[in-house]
Formats: C-alpha cells, sequence, structure tokens
C-alpha cells in the first residue's frame, strides 16, 4: 500500500476542511486508492494495548466495581476503532477495568486495516471534521501505569479519588473478595502496566475524539468513521485531491 503522508492531516484540521474532508477521497481521481478495510472484530482484552498513557485508577476501579445492583464492566463492546496492530483508540478505561475483572475476557471493537502510526492522524483529523472537543486528563486520580496496590486498596477501603456519588465500601470490599482478594488485585495491577503505548504515542489534547454516543443515521461516529474508510471517502493516500 502507498505510504499515508502525515503532512495531509494536520493537527488541527484547520475549520475550512471540516465539511469536505469526508469527501475528499473521492474527488482525487482514484476511487480505490484510499479504501481501507474496517470491520467488527473481538479480542481477548489482553491481547489489545492503549494508544495513550492517561488511564486512571480510580476511574478504572469505579468501572470494575461497579454496584450490588450492577455488577462492574468485564468485556463488552468498546465502541472503539482499533488499529490493525491492536492498539485501542477509545474506550481505555472499560479495557482497564476488565483486565481488573477478568484479563481474557472478550471485547469488542471495529479493526481498521491500518497500524496505530498511521491511524492516529487520520482519526484525529476525523474528530476535528466531525466537530469534537478536545479531551484533557482528569484531575484528582492517580495514573494507573503508574499505580502500586497500596494505591488500590487506598481507593477500595477508604474511597481514595473515587467518585463519592458512586463509591459503597461494603461492596467495595465485597467485589475484592470476589476477586480473589488484594493478592489477586496486585497481580493485575501488575500485568496492566505491562500493557505500553505505541512509541510515538501522543498527548491526550492530540488523541483523537471519535464519539459513539454522538449519532447519525443511527450509528456511533466509530461506526460512521469506519463505514467512511471503507467506502475510500476520506483521502488518505496519493494522489490527493
Amino acid at each position: 500500500m502507498p505510504k499515508i503522508d502525515h503532512a495531509k492531516f494536520p493537527n488541527p484540521l484547520p475549520k475550512e476542511l471540516w465539511a469536505p474532508f469526508f469527501e475528499m477521497g473521492l474527488r482525487d481521481g482514484n476511487m480505490k486508492d484510499d479504501i481501507v478495510g474496517a470491520k467488527p472484530a473481538t479480542w481477548s482484552a489482553n491481547k489489545l494495548n492503549p494508544t495513550q498513557e492517561d488511564v486512571y485508577l480510580s476511574k478504572s476501579l469505579s468501572m470494575a466495581i461497579g454496584s450490588k445492583a450492577r455488577p462492574g464492566i468485564e468485556g463488552g463492546n468498546l465502541k472503539s476503532v482499533v488499529s490493525h496492530d491492536g492498539y485501542i483508540l477509545d474506550g481505555h478505561h472499560r479495557w482497564a477495568a476488565t483486565l481488573l475483572n477478568n484479563p481474557s475476557a472478550k471485547i469488542s471493537g471495529i479493526e481498521v486495516a491500518l497500524e496505530i502510526d498511521d491511524l492516529v492522524p487520520i482519526l484525529r483529523a476525523a474528530g476535528d471534521a466531525f466537530g469534537n472537543t478536545r479531551r484533557g486528563a482528569p484531575k484528582g486520580d492517580l495514573n494507573i501505569f503508574q499505580s502500586t496496590i497500596k494505591d488500590a486498596m487506598s481507593a477500595i477501603l477508604d474511597g481514595k479519588g473515587m467518585d463519592p456519588k458512586f463509591y459503597d465500601r461494603s461492596w467495595a470490599v465485597e467485589w475484592l473478595a470476589q476477586l480473589g482478594g488484594e493478592r489477586v488485585l496486585a497481580e493485575r495491577i501488575r500485568a496492566i502496566r505491562t500493557h505500553k503505548t505505541p512509541a510515538r504515542s501522543p498527548a491526550r489534547k492530540d488523541m483523537p475524539v471519535i464519539d459513539a454516543d454522538a449519532l447519525k443515521n443511527g450509528r456511533g461516529q466509530e461506526e460512521t468513521v469506519s463505514r467512511y474508510l471503507r467506502k475510500g471517502m476520506i483521502d488518505i493516500r496519493k494522489p490527493y485531491a
């Protein structure tokens, strides 16, 4: 496949390019050069890796613990685009929560036949073209890749960093017991730290924002952008329009 020219996807994408962005692949004189495979796929959570460093302990724990009435996250649909080489573009906390609960649980998303180094600038520009606002890092939480079992136990037993609207100490303690106790939790936190970001991982403010909850014709943006890629509507390869 021809190499993708990252300079054609400026950061941020200028507003005058938002409207035509999803049509330029049909205007370059070649109707097939920009077609990229994109299809639903399923993986074990522990087979995927994060694209960003900003994944947070208390948010991940809260999603893993859930509540007595509504159990925590263990697999399911990330509603995310995943690169061909196994990096997730969104749903990082759902992924981390699954690794805490059951590392081999199945998670699903849309696999795009591009490696992460090429996929990031394309989807970052697509997120800009959708009009999405870039996201900053949450405040008052610890990075899960730099956290210890001591940090996790403080969150579970004392609610440190946990959202008080959702934190229930008695249920958190029961969840920990069902998991297998402090030893198992420590093993899973250590395992999460072995999942590395790409060599050229961008800062969170430079990460793509593709909103699964922003619907167009009944599709989330991750489904919409994958459809555009399959149809060759995004001008990702030479010749450029």
